[in-house]
């Protein structure tokens, strides 16, 4: 009888015990830090799924429609606005476009890109990424190419062909923090008229930059 009760008394320590780990694991899962960094994800996927998309139509020559009609597309614009901490994916010829606001002017509701604890940033170089229709490519520099990058505060006067740019996005713990975590990149490749995701393996904690890059 005695071994039963302390059977007993066992398999209910073991109970609790296993009732406080599930506890232990759900709080520290949504703890308010893991909530934000998980919201900072779902932003960016967003916007890295949306790019992924705009591509395909390009290569599809997919006309958007605009003024209760579809039009055709003269080109396709992926605009990283490091001013206003904006990335637009502009359908220029119509007016159709998507913005992703990055600032911590505003809570964002919908794409989870910033709220009042934390927002996401992007690295500190304007970008504007033209695709031109891959049946009417432009002339360039004595070369019919399909995409070129215009950097720096005016595009128009610093376009760049044949090269790569890295656009850096970083999730900052609150507003006002200077140190925000390298956490993906977007690689834009005018060689191969690509667009590629990567995110980071091992940050370094006492400088917050990535170490270590996905392939």
């Amino acid at each position: 009888m005695n071994f039963r009760k302390w059977f007993t008394l066992i398999e209910m320590f073991i109970v609790i015990m296993i009732m406080w780990l599930i506890i232990w694991a759900l709080w520290k899962m949504f703890t308010y830090k893991n909530i934000t960094r998980s919201k900072y994800h779902t932003c960016y996927i967003h916007i890295d799924s949306n790019i992924a998309s705009f591509f395909q139509y390009w290569l599809l020559q997919k006309e958007a429609y605009s003024w209760d009609k579809y039009e055709k597309v003269k080109n396709y614009q992926v605009i990283f606005n490091v001013k206003k901490q904006k990335i637009d994916l502009v359908y220029s010829g119509t007016d159709q476009k998507k913005e992703y606001l990055l600032s911590w002017d505003f809570v964002d509701n919908i794409n989870d890109c910033h709220n009042v604890n934390y927002h996401t940033l992007i690295s500190w170089e304007n970008l504007k990424v033209v695709i031109n229709p891959w049946l009417n490519p432009s002339k360039w520099q004595q070369e019919w190419i399909w995409m070129i990058l215009y950097t720096w505060d005016n595009f128009e006067n610093k376009a760049q062909n044949g090269s790569t740019w890295v656009v850096y996005f970083y999730y900052c713990p609150n507003v006002w923090t200077k140190w925000c975590l390298e956490k993906n990149k977007i690689e834009v490749d005018t060689r191969t008229a690509l667009f590629k995701s990567y995110f980071c393996k091992t940050v370094n904690i006492k400088t917050w930059k990535c170490e270590s890059w996905s392939e």
